[in-house]
């Protein structure tokens, strides 16, 4: 008998409360900010087009705040559709709504296009006068990093072509690829059943105690990707296909300088992190054989990577892990654990697996007037747990960060992991003191060591694939 795969309703994971936002994805408030967006920028563009380069410090100043203003409450309209999709990637009237918001936000856009180009066109020493003006000073870093990407720029003709092309370039098959996995229901035998699993669920069994259950569950996952194949593979070759045009119109002279000058950083510095990285692999691979000769295991296959060393798999409740991760953060600052708990309180995060749900977790922080919300996928492990305090980490540095500009409030991806991995360490460190004997002690630092083998040297494997791919063009 083939089943459905249900979750304990005791774990208690809640969903998100996005009322604050809007009321419903049918809210007629989100036509009408739309209309008040496009309007602003349509008065912005009749104010301020041909005449950027010769606006006063004062007329700059103010220029940048109308400017942010406008791009900010795009920020909140987009952000909606997306945590909607997120929360249920199938549903239909969600995905329109998506759709017919992201369209609107490129029409709004391509008027407020001209600002920016009319920026890079500044000389050298004009750029200077700005940068180091003082009536800018809160501008600066965004000006700055503005001016790197001065090379780069094309005509306003041909930037609105890339705009309006965007919807269906490399982040629309990004979108394509996510929703098409959330919806694929993988087949695996457990014991006498055969049960139907979400993505989610089934790569949760990559941690079970039983090596039968793990190999089940590896093979189920590789066989319902494989019959995508196809699919999964014009889905990346596209993806990188088109990533390598928008670089070669652009001027890029290497694949990841584009990449590079969003996260503020050098090739050289990459370079020395990944030579580092690669230098560190024998570790990864001492542990592992370790890891075998503990578990008695001769030879270690992939499905043994996450093999538990205790063999019990209790499963926490949400509330009681909740309280395990809001005490950590109290333990560490009252300041940190009061905003970490208002996102427990204001139900602001959402725990709860279900059938769309998108896999994974992250958490958004689109502006520095709305705050963040957190994603995950929760089912009572310690894992799960450190996940919940990774992404509240990144919630609460969002919450943070309000005092910024919204120009200024992005964070790069080589700084925004600082706060995530520091609050996911702080309930490490609580779970480890609390652990009530060395074996449940030795399975949490294994855990740990997996985790940090897969965030340095399983992504750095990664980006040296990417890296392949992207430079065979």
């Amino acid at each position: 008998m083939v089943k459905r795969s249900k979750k304990k309703k005791e774990l208690g994971a809640p969903e998100w409360d996005l009322s604050d936002l809007y009321a419903s994805w049918n809210d007629p408030k989100i036509d009408v900010d739309l209309a008040n967006c496009a309007e602003e920028a349509a008065i912005f563009e009749s104010r301020l087009k041909g005449q950027v380069k010769h606006l006063t410090e004062a007329a700059m100043v103010a220029a940048l705040i109308d400017y942010e203003a406008i791009l900010e409450k795009l920020y909140k309209i987009g952000n909606y559709p997306g945590l909607l999709v997120s929360s249920d990637t199938s549903n239909e009237a969600f995905k329109s709504l998506e759709t017919k918001v992201e369209t609107k936000i490129t029409e709004i856009k391509n008027h407020l296009l001209f600002f920016e180009l009319e920026l890079f066109e500044l000389g050298e020493a004009e750029w200077d006068n700005l940068v180091s003006h003082p009536k800018l000073a809160d501008f600066r870093h965004f000006l700055e990093t503005l001016r790197q990407r001065k090379p780069y720029h094309l005509s306003f003709l041909e930037e609105r072509v890339l705009n309006e092309k965007a919807q269906t370039s490399s982040g629309a098959l990004g979108n394509i690829f996510q929703n098409f996995v959330s919806g694929m229901a993988f087949k695996i035998k457990v014991g006498k059943e055969t049960k139907i699993m979400s993505e989610t669920e089934l790569l949760n069994l990559l941690h079970h105690p039983s090596r039968n259950v793990r190999k089940s569950a590896a093979d189920s996952f590789s066989a319902g990707l494989a019959e995508r194949a196809g699919l999964f593979t014009d889905i990346y070759d596209y993806a990188v296909q088109d990533y390598h045009i928008e670089n070669k119109l652009r001027g890029h002279k290497y694949p990841e300088e584009r990449r590079n000058l969003s996260n503020e950083i050098t090739q050289e510095s990459v370079s020395a992190l990944v030579s580092a990285s690669v230098a560190g692999m024998p570790l990864a691979a001492r542990y592992y054989a370790l890891k075998a000769r503990i578990l008695g295991i001769s030879p270690l296959y992939e499905y043994d990577r996450y093999a538990p060393l205790k063999a019990s798999r209790r499963v926490v409740a949400y509330p009681e892990a909740s309280k395990i991760v809001l005490d950590a953060y109290y333990s560490f600052s009252k300041k940190m654990g009061t905003v970490v708990e208002e996102f427990y309180e204001k139900n602001w995060i959402d725990a709860k697996i279900r059938k769309g749900k998108r896999g994974g977790a992250f958490c958004s922080s689109p502006s520095p007037n709305l705050h963040p919300h957190v994603f995950t996928n929760f089912q009572g492990s310690p894992r799960d747990i450190m996940t919940e305090a990774h992404e509240l980490g990144h919630g609460a540095h969002g919450m943070l960060s309000r005092g910024q500009h919204f120009l200024d409030y992005d964070t790069p991806l080589t700084t925004a992991e600082t706060a995530s991995v520091f609050g996911e360490m702080l309930v490490f460190e609580s779970l480890k003191n609390k652990a009530s004997s060395d074996e449940e002690r030795l399975s949490l630092l294994a855990q740990k060591i997996e985790d940090i083998i897969a965030a340095v040297f399983r992504q750095i494997a990664m980006y040296k694939f990417e890296a392949r791919a992207h430079y065979y063009f």
